[in-house]
Order: structure tokens, then sequence, then C-alpha cells
């Protein structure tokens, strides 16, 4: 048995069993949810020939509880262990999941049942991932924390690559709401990885009882009163909104501009999941190299390049899908240079109580930006063209560059050893 901690191995968390389950429950766990976010909208097409809009509700009722309940889920990850929250989480959605395949073989699909079962997926995917996030900062020390993330980044790089050729090969064979026994199966394996761990948390900390409101409010006042969360977070929103832009638009603009099928989008789209998995592994060599602190504006100024080369690309067919193509590997590469040190300087900095809400209120605010900046992409779009938009995504870097250079985050050349500790 390990207390909260773990066993540092530098350079070796493979060696760490109780990690090496949790990576493999987190990427598992992982790959069923982007089999879901593949199979649920097909069985409305396929299997229950749904409208648009009922399409686009179900994908909605999937995405709403991180805006929706994100900051409360996390005051509740922080007044419970979240081992216990994980094992549950992947068994609730399991059994949810099993609804769908059942209700088919029953004859009684339905849209609304459909819905009710993302809205539930949803919820619970919340809860375990803002768990799973913040477990990383629980079991390990902080000098392994940006080898925990880098890790468990390239899990869930390889899910976004492997989740969906599952479900569509899942889905051709047996049908789309067969094919989320695959999903079910995914989670009870997460399951049975996360029972096998021998990893015990540490008793939580007693303190006095706050009502949902003021836990809320606490973890919103430290992420604005630390002197690292505080620009890390700012910078992190401005670049989610900015890049948005772009990213909103990725689909359109190749298509209509740079005239690429859809064959050929598809595959330049997948490419960033290979280039995320690569820059996962690239991560902790460049703090090495370079420090935190310049890690992180070396990861902001080095994702640039690529976003460029995707916004100016052009010239025929073969010339602009290589363009494109390459250039969201090049972006997808080095932009978790950045992501990954941002994470783990954000666990390094934040107090063991609050931790849940403070990965909660940073999530919630990284999606709200998101989705703000693509509906800003569509007003770009509109007013100044496809092209235009996706160039903003390109300087989208330099105003959060600015931010952490003039912020304390920038003279770290290590991870602190313990909130509000520098180093």
């Amino acid at each position: 048995m390990r207390w909260g901690g773990g066993i540092g191995f530098r350079g070796g968390l493979w060696r760490n069993r109780d990690f090496r389950l949790y990576w493999q429950a987190s990427t598992v766990s992982a790959v069923g949810t982007a089999v879901t976010r593949l199979a649920l909208p097909l069985v409305a097409t396929l299997t229950l020939d749904a409208s648009p809009f009922a399409i686009g509700l179900i994908v909605f009722a999937e995405e709403a509880p991180l805006l929706i309940l994100g900051l409360p889920a996390g005051v509740w990850v922080d007044r419970h262990r979240r081992l216990p929250l994980m094992l549950w989480t992947d068994l609730l959605r399991a059994v949810v999941l099993l609804v769908v395949p059942v209700a088919y073989w029953l004859d009684l699909l339905s849209v609304p049942l459909l819905v009710g079962v993302a809205l539930g997926i949803g919820t619970l995917s919340v809860i375990f991932e803002i768990a799973a996030q913040a477990m990383i900062s629980t079991l390990l020390p902080p000098r392994d924390y940006v080898e925990g993330n880098s890790k468990r980044y390239a899990g869930e790089a390889a899910a976004t690559v492997a989740g969906p050729s599952l479900g569509g090969a899942a889905a051709q064979i047996a049908g789309p709401a067969v094919a989320l026994l695959v999903d079910a199966g995914s989670y009870l394996y997460s399951f049975v990885c996360l029972r096998r761990m021998g990893f015990v948390e540490p008793p939580l900390a007693v303190g006095e009882p706050e009502s949902m409101l003021r836990a809320v409010r606490t973890g919103l006042t430290e992420i604005g009163r630390n002197p690292y969360l505080r620009p890390v977070t700012l910078a992190t929103g401005c670049l989610t909104f900015l890049s948005g832009i772009g990213w909103a638009m990725l689909v359109p603009f190749a298509s209509r501009t740079l005239g690429l099928g859809s064959a050929t989008i598809g595959l330049a789209l997948s490419v960033t999941g290979v280039g995320a998995l690569l820059g996962a592994l690239l991560a902790g060599r460049v703090v090495a190299r370079l420090g935190l602190g310049p890690a992180l504006l070396a990861g902001l100024a080095a994702t640039a390049p690529g976003l460029l080369i995707v916004g100016l690309a052009g010239g025929g067919e073969s010339l602009a899908g290589a363009l494109f193509a390459s250039g969201l590997f090049l972006a997808a590469a080095t932009s978790p240079v950045f992501d990954i040190n941002q994470f783990s300087l954000r666990q390094a900095v934040t107090p063991e109580p609050l931790r849940g809400r403070v990965v909660a209120a940073t999530r919630v605010a990284i999606r709200g930006c998101a989705a703000l900046g693509a509906l800003a992409g569509g007003i770009v779009a509109g007013t100044a063209g496809l092209r235009v938009a996706v160039l903003v995504a390109a300087v989208a870097p330099l105003v959060p560059l600015l931010i952490l250079w003039r912020s304390p985050a920038f003279a770290l050349r290590s991870m602190p050893e313990r909130p509000g500790v520098d180093a």
C-alpha cells in the first residue's frame, strides 16, 4: 500500500504499478468516450433516421453537463475521495450505455431516450474527468507531474485516433447500437484497472462545512488571487477563444476555399492525433532543456508556424491538401508542450483541498471560451472570409505569450514542490 504521493520514478513512471493501472484506466475510458461521441449520432442517423436538429440535441446533451454542472462537480470531487468516484462513474457509464442496445433489441429506441443517455454519460464523464485529472496530484509527487501528464495526454491523443476507428468498424460490422457494447466494455475494463491499484488515498482534510455556492466561490477566488493560476488561466482562456475562431472554420475553409474532398479533410484531421501523441512525448524534454516557464512560452510560440501554414495553404488540391495536413500536424505536435506544462503547473500550485474545483473551473472556462470562439469564428468568416478566420488562429498565441511573459510563471525553472513555493 502507498499513501498519496506515490513513488517518484523520474523518467520511469511505467515502473510505478499504480500509475500504470491509472493510465490504462484513463486511456481506455477515453477510447470509450470517443466511441460514444461517434456511435450515438450514428444510432440517431442510421437507425432512427433522426432530423439534424435531433442529432444536434443529442450532441448538445453530452457536452452541456460540463458547462452547467462543472463548477458544482469540482466541489463534489473535493469533498470525496477521487478513486471511488472514478470507480462508480465507470460502472454507471457502462450501465447507462447498455440501455441503448437493450432498447434496440426490444424495439424501444427513440430520440428522447438517446438524449437521456447522452445527458447521463456527459454528466458522469464530467465527474470522472475532473477526478482523474486531480488524481495525478494525489498519486504523484510534483517532480513527476510533467511526466505523468505527458503520458496521460499521450493516451488521450491515441484515444482520439483509435476511438473513432474502433467505433466506426464496430458500427459497420454489428450496427451502431450494438457498437456501444464496445464502449460499455471499455468502462468495465477501466473499472477493473482502478480496482487493482494498491494506492490508498490520504484522509480528506476536515474543515468547516460550507455551502455549495461558497465552495465554488472559494475555488474561483483561489484562481483569481494565486500569482500562477491567474495568468495561466487567463492565458489559456485567451488562447482557446482566439484559436477557436480559426479551428471552428477549418472544415468549411478546407472544403470551400481549398477545394478539398471529404476523404482528404478527414485524413488531414486524423493526423492531429498522431501529432499530439508525438508532442506529448517531447513535452518533458523541452522542460528539462529550457526550464518550466520558458517551455510554456516556447510551446505557445511553436504552434503559430503550423497554423500559419494552414491559413496560407493553396495552389491546387494536391498542394493545398499537403500544406493543410502538414500545418495541422505541426500545430498538433507543438501544442502539448504548453498544454501539458500548464496542467502540471496548475496542479502543483493549487492547494490539495481545492484541486477538484480548480480543475473544474478551468475546464468550464476553456470550454466556454471555445464555444464563444466558434461563435466569433462564424462572425469573422462571414465578415472577412474563411481564410482570415483561420489566420486569426495563427496569431492567437501572441496574446497569451505576452500575458505569461509578464507573469511570475515565466521565472519558474522547475515545478514547485508544494503550493505557494517558488522554484
